[in-house]
């Protein structure tokens, strides 16, 4: 999940409302707390899915108020944005933000799949035919972070079904579903019962286990887990998943057959991953599950050679790697040079034999690939070009959106190459990605996408 889109400002910091920031809440409050809106519940909700800001009868309905606030822990109250006597501004981040979107009515089923069929042609015209669904048992616009899924959460599960027996997925979907991080093996129950509710077809199918090991990286919220302390905080953001219980369950994820996918942003998350991956190895020796870790915003130098010995897959998100107003202002200045000089190891994870798979998290950035493609072998982005030496080549970036990416889905014996057997997933552009200089990959038109020998997107003439 990409960390900073929807952030209010630029000098709150959560538990601590600056004087610098109090005209940007005053100018929110004159908004959204005032006739017409006063009246009515308004949820701003950042693109990143991990923080937003909510007006006073939201954040009365969701129970946020200022004894709430000053009831929590300090580890639990930097959650949310609040002033020193402890009034909630609006902001929260995380599980703040599922507190929040607690309050939130229901997405409808109907509303599901409509989304879900309108979500299909945009990755169709963007000459996508595969992905994976991280939180597949989740439903939109319901909290995630602190969620303890039983067997009845089908999330939008039921939505890629409809469309499938309808003939209308026109991909091929791998749902995971999401456990919570201080989940032990026996959660796993979760996952057996869904997939046996979904069996594995052709396009859809529940292929294993989503974990988020830390929050996102950018100021305010600052839940990345990382090795060293934020400048800002002193602190290096919440461990979540170093634990023994998270390596039994990934051990017990492996041995059953299922896929482990990890969100893990910061180094220290991302040590942990490996190190629960590495004690499944161990016990129940090499399986060939391409577990997955996304994200990789940082990774320790000793960490990337990691993943081609686990047979880990590195997938990552490389619209995100240039220089822009996210990278140069509110994740630099927070954090130790070290760190910040290899932002986005793209290259070096490549170098040291990681397969690296192109994704976009979509829809919290764009999922067209060829934008990304054109960040990840430029490494420019609106404020210069980030790290230069983590850039990739554009046969590389090639790869990562289709061979690698289908291992990364599981469906690497159907999908990512051209071989005689596998699916005819077939997309057509407008120019020669090897051959034309890379600023030029990013205005790559699809002209057809065609899914299993048939047309499904036929670009306009």
């Amino acid at each position: 999940m990409k960390s900073g889109r929807g952030m209010i400002g630029d000098t709150l910091r959560i538990g601590n409302l600056t004087s610098a920031y109090w005209d940007d809440v005053t100018a929110l409050d004159k908004v959204f707390n005032a006739p017409p809106f006063a009246d009515t519940p308004v949820i701003l909700a950042g693109s990143d899915a991990h923080t937003g800001w909510a007006n006073k009868v939201l954040l009365q309905r969701a129970g946020v108020t200022r004894d709430f606030i000053a009831g929590l822990s300090e580890a639990e109250r930097k959650y949310f944005g609040h002033a020193q006597d402890f009034t909630p501004n609006g902001f929260s981040a995380d599980t703040g933000w599922d507190k929040v979107m607690g309050a939130v009515p229901p997405v409808s089923q109907q509303t599901m799949v409509e989304s879900a069929r309108s979500a299909v042609k945009v990755m169709n015209s963007n000459g996508v035919t595969a992905w994976l669904d991280p939180i597949s048992n989740g439903r939109p616009a319901a909290p995630l972070f602190d969620m303890v899924p039983t067997r009845n959460d089908l999330g939008v599960l039921p939505a890629y079904k409809a469309l499938s027996d309808a003939g209308e997925l026109t991909a091929h979907v791998t749902g995971m579903v999401l456990l919570n991080s201080k989940s032990g093996p026996e959660a796993l129950e979760v996952y057996d019962a869904l997939a046996a509710k979904f069996p594995r077809t052709p396009n859809l199918m529940v292929g294993g286990i989503k974990i988020l090991a830390d929050g996102v990286i950018e100021y305010p919220a600052q839940t990345a887990s990382l090795s060293l302390p934020y400048k800002n905080l002193g602190t290096p953001g919440p461990e979540v998943i170093g634990t023994d219980k998270f390596k039994a369950l990934v051990a017990a994820a492996d041995r059953r057959g299922a896929l482990v996918h990890i969100h893990a942003i910061g180094d220290r998350a991302t040590t942990d991953a490996l190190d629960a991956i590495e004690a499944a190895r161990r016990a129940n020796g090499d399986s060939g599950i391409p577990h997955t870790i996304t994200h990789l915003e940082v990774v320790k130098p000793e960490d990337r050679s990691r993943f081609k010995a686990l047979g880990v897959i590195a997938s990552m998100q490389l619209l995100w790697s240039g220089a822009d107003e996210y990278t140069t202002d509110l994740v630099k200045p927070y954090l130790d040079e070290s760190l910040s000089k290899t932002l986005y190891p793209a290259r070096s994870l490549a170098d040291a034999g990681a397969i690296v798979a192109g994704a976009s998290d979509w829809p919290v950035t764009s999922p067209n690939p060829f934008l990304a493609m054109t960040v990840a072998i430029t490494r420019q982005g609106t404020k210069g070009v980030l790290n230069p030496e983590e850039a990739m080549t554009a046969e590389q970036m090639l790869y990562a959106y289709t061979r690698n990416a289908a291992q990364a889905v599981r469906r690497a014996d159907r999908i990512g190459s051209i071989e005689p057997g596998k699916a005819a997933d077939l997309v057509l552009v407008d120019r020669d990605l090897l051959a034309v200089a890379p600023a030029e990959i990013a205005d790559t038109k699809v002209l057809w996408t065609m899914f299993g020998g048939k047309k499904v997107f036929q670009a306009d003439k």
